[in-house]
């Protein structure tokens, strides 16, 4: 069914979940920065260099945390699919293709999901043993554990879980930047109208950022591999007493991670 909504009105709508899916991207963007910092890290030194570099970064954005992780990703999901709905509704849109950073994003949704509650929300429970695992109790051992207990399991949710925010993370930070440097909204008017333009004029310029996001998607993927290879050889050296609560918290999820 054709959209009533008068042009000027549909405009400013999308214009401001724009704003808000580009603006909660670069937030969650600077934690996921500081985030994988450590992972990276442990590709050069192992479990004990990546807790040492996660300290320093937790210092940085726990205080912020409900805000750059859950607040934005939240935002973001929302403005992005009602973004989508509303394109869908309208004639002039037609039905806009899915590009792999759609498709990247939507199968990142569900690996997210799963690694907020493993190694966020389960942790904090009180609920016996576990016991609410304290930030410092919460390290990459904790990491190591799940990879040497339920391998399969774990290195096939890591690596799906990498794939897919690194390439949806690559490919989509360019248009974060192309927001925010468009200056006004005839300029972003503009940008959108005549994107198609753009790719007949410098097919090269833009043949060149696409090279350049691949690369590095490809380059950070690589280290974050190398990361889990390294924390999956290291025994975890847990305790009886602390390796029945990291027990309890993967158990948790019983469907996935069994005995």
């Amino acid at each position: 069914m054709p959209s009533t909504t008068p042009p000027k009105t549909r405009s400013s709508y999308l214009r401001l979940l724009a704003g808000v899916q580009n603006t909660s991207a670069l937030a969650f963007s600077t934690f996921l920065a500081v985030h994988l910092a450590s992972p990276v890290f442990a590709t050069f030194g192992g479990g004990e260099v990546a807790n040492q570099v996660m300290l320093l970064g937790r210092a940085y954005y726990h205080p912020l945390e409900p805000v750059l992780i859950y607040g934005s990703v939240s935002a973001h999901l929302a403005a992005s699919l009602l973004r989508r709905l509303h394109m869908l509704k309208t004639t002039q849109f037609h039905r806009p293709a899915l590009t792999l950073h759609h498709m990247t994003g939507y199968l990142l949704i569900p690996f997210l999901t799963l690694h907020v509650l493993t190694h966020r929300l389960i942790p904090s429970s009180s609920a016996q043993p576990i016991n609410g695992l304290s930030p410092a109790e919460l390290d990459y051992s904790f990491v190591s554990y799940g990879l040497r207990m339920w391998p399969v399991v774990s290195w096939t949710t890591y690596a799906l879980l990498i794939v897919t925010g690194v390439s949806h993370g690559m490919s989509g930070l360019p248009k974060v930047f192309r927001w925010f440097t468009t200056r006004s909204k005839a300029e972003l008017e503009t940008a959108r109208t005549t994107s198609t333009k753009d790719t007949v004029r410098t097919p090269a310029r833009r043949a060149l950022s696409g090279k350049w996001a691949n690369g590095a998607s490809i380059g950070l993927i690589s280290l974050l591999g190398v990361a889990l290879f390294r924390l999956h050889a290291e025994d975890p050296l847990y305790g009886s007493f602390m390796r029945k609560r990291v027990d309890a918290v993967y158990r948790s999820i019983p469907w996935l991670y069994r005995s």
